[in-house]
């Protein structure tokens, strides 16, 4: 029997792989902590001028005295009913024409002791750079998403699994003790690039253990894990309230991590495989057969090596890299395809469903609950099992983009007040479908991968993603740039839908990649077209019949 088919055997999943599964799971917990904690650490709150002389000012008003004091230094907005912020009154002046830019600010502490815009007065002028931190905590998660791919191909899924959650913890901790806000964004770019890297070797690893049968309910499974650390990071925030001691308890939170992970998780057979390291690959199956309880002569499979070794040759002639890419075409335009997916997806999910901080209500309720919603999105892609990934995601994308497209419209046009559920119910709709099709495109896309290159693809995929991340936020502010546009207040609803529609169209051309083994070689992952059902795997020396194989291990069951 070929060892390749054995991996991908359903028969052979049992308590080794769920163990890793269980693992890898469990760091998702410690990757949505940090990248959904910049909604607490960086959150904005209310505030205004110090009074000149007042060292005991307070944005609360203490007693008759001090409300006066605050009506004559600071200004009020008799329009919004709130302190214009930013400016004092010169004594003696008692009007706007005499007011002048202050540089020193109380805070509403009701919500938070501290956060990094109370810390650092990231207001008024400076309120920018709040905003710029993001982005640069963005472009790190770009650099991360490029750099890592290649070094979890190189160094393998493991090793770059664990290097990246030291490294995380180690930054961290930095960042919870800096000084001021350029050591802060630079800590943070840092964390944001091993953040994403480790994620994506942790997905990686997940899929490639795992048979096709069981990666929908696997990867569905790990990202309800990822919904408990986003609502896990609400009680967290709430019970501390300062942004130095949240940062501090997910750094703490990496310990376990460190200290263990290095002799719980098992390197992926098929990287070992795909790198011509038969005998570590053999070492791992053997634990697997004796955990599992599987009756098999792991040392008798046989591997093919000699036409392994000429595939391998044939790839590094090619380079590996671009230039035998290029040379796959169906491959390229899957990959093409997939970044664009991957782009529109991360576009929508950020800008519908991460600014928590703008939305009506309590901060921490909201971001639980946020976190909440998403479970029933993730259950709802088990249905890809029976239905498929390709129609799956079309339908998501389809039905999400025309509901974000009506709701722009209804944004605009019904003023009615009662019919605000209306508008509520159309967009959530819409972030119910890229919640699950963001999901969905990561495993889909996965599985239409090469070994050798998977992980390093995923990055280019997640590269894009992130660049949908970073101009989310700017789409989502056009409002205050274009204030003169009735329409104004729709056209970021409006440009989310018209991606998703047309994400959707281009994923016609994808591969349906549901059940069928995950592609080893670069030559054999450009097999898988647009109407292609499947590809059939090589056959390696002493191979058999892939239906014979089937037959066979059904004795091997647990």
């Amino acid at each position: 029997m070929d060892i390749v088919k054995f991996i991908t055997l359903p028969s052979t999943f049992g308590r080794h792989q769920k163990l890793q599964w269980f693992y890898l799971s469990m760091c998702n917990i410690l990757t949505s902590l940090h990248l959904v904690a910049s909604v607490f650490i960086s959150a904005s709150v209310d505030f205004r001028c110090a009074i000149p002389g007042l060292d005991n000012d307070t944005y609360a008003i203490q007693d008759g005295e001090h409300e006066d004091l605050i009506k004559q230094y600071i200004l009020v907005d008799p329009k919004a009913n709130s302190y214009n912020s930013c400016y004092l009154i010169q004594p003696g002046g008692g009007n706007s024409s005499n007011a002048v830019r202050c540089n020193s600010y109380v805070y509403d502490r009701s919500q938070f002791a501290e956060t990094t815009t109370t810390q650092f007065n990231l207001v008024c002028g400076n309120n920018v750079l709040s905003t710029t931190a993001n982005i640069i905590y963005m472009a790190g998660l770009f650099v991360g998403s490029l750099a890592f791919g290649s070094v979890s191909d190189f160094f393998g899924r493991k090793w770059t699994v664990y290097v990246g959650l030291v490294i995380q913890g180690a930054i961290a901790l930095g960042v919870m003790f800096s000084p001021n806000y350029i050591v802060f964004t630079v800590l943070r770019f840092v964390l944001g690039a091993v953040t994403i890297g480790g994620l994506i070797a942790q997905f990686t690893l997940m899929v490639e253990i795992c048979p096709p049968d069981k990666r929908t309910m696997a990867a569905v499974c790990q990202t309800m894990v990822w919904c408990t650390g986003v609502m896990l990071l609400s009680g967290l925030a709430f019970a501390l309230r300062h942004w130095r001691y949240l940062q501090l308890c997910i750094a703490c939170l990496s310990a376990p991590f460190v200290l263990l992970y290095w002799w719980l998780l098992e390197e992926s057979p098929s990287w070992l495989l795909a790198k011509g390291r038969y005998d570590d690959a053999v070492k791992i199956l053997n634990r697997v057969k004796k955990v599992n309880g599987l009756d098999v002569d792991i040392d008798s499979l046989s591997y093919g090596q000699d036409e392994k070794v000429e595939d391998d040759e044939t790839e590094t002639s090619c380079g590996t890299t671009c230039l035998s890419l290029t040379r796959a075409k169906t491959l390229l335009w899957n990959i093409i395809i997939n970044s664009f997916a991957w782009f529109v997806a991360s576009m929508g999910y950020y800008g519908l469903a991460l600014n928590v901080g703008n939305l009506v209500g309590d901060l921490y309720i909201n971001n639980f609950i946020g976190g909440l919603v998403e479970v029933p999105a993730y259950i709802l892609l088990l249905g890809t099992v029976r239905l498929g990934r390709k129609y799956f995601y079309i339908a998501l994308m389809s039905i999400g983009g025309v509901a974000l497209v009506v709701s722009a419209f209804l944004i605009v046009y019904v003023t009615d007040k009662g019919l605000n559920w209306v508008i509520i119910t159309v967009s959530m709709v819409g972030k119910f479908a890229v919640s699950a099709g963001f999901e969905l495109v990561y495993f889909w896309s996965v599985e239409m991968y090469p070994t050798s290159q998977r992980n390093s693809l995923m990055g280019v995929n997640s590269a894009m993603a992130r660049v949908g991340s970073m101009i989310s936020p700017a789409i989502a502010d056009i409002p205050k740039f274009v204030t003169n546009v009735a329409f104004a207040k729709g056209i970021a609803p409006l440009i989310f839908g018209v991606l998703m529609i047309a994400t959707s169209i281009t994923a016609l051309l994808l591969p349906e990649t549901v059940k069928f083994p995950i592609p080893e070689t670069i030559e054999e992952a450009n097999k898988f077209t647009y109407n292609s059902k499947g590809y059939q795997p090589f056959r390696h020396a002493g191979s058999e019949d892939l239906s014979e194989d089937t037959k066979e291990m059904k004795a091997l069951s647990t």
